[in-house]
């Protein structure tokens, strides 16, 4: 049976070159200017230079990603129904 317990998310940059997240479900794509992960109900888009993930490990819901860091910026998950709403406006 699966544990749908709410999983703890957690953001830490060091020194601008390492971010560690926890609570991460999928990582969605990744380049070396910016990475964009799924945590929760919200979208996680990690941007820098010279971007590489450096470990993933699912079981436990973490990433560690290095290159320098330039900004975090978390959002809501656009629902069908706001993107269809601006659409068929």
């Amino acid at each position: 049976m699966e544990n749908l317990a709410s999983v703890n998310q957690k953001i830490e940059i060091l020194d601008r070159k390492t971010i560690n997240v926890s609570g991460v479900e999928e990582v969605l794509s990744s380049t070396e200017k910016e990475v964009f992960v799924k945590i929760e109900k919200e979208i996680l888009q990690i941007l820098g230079e010279g971007m590489k993930i450096v470990k993933l490990v699912p079981e436990e819901k973490s990433l560690v990603v290095s290159g320098l860091i330039n900004g975090v910026m978390i959002s809501s998950r656009p629902t069908k129904k706001s993107i269809f709403g601006k659409v068929f406006k």
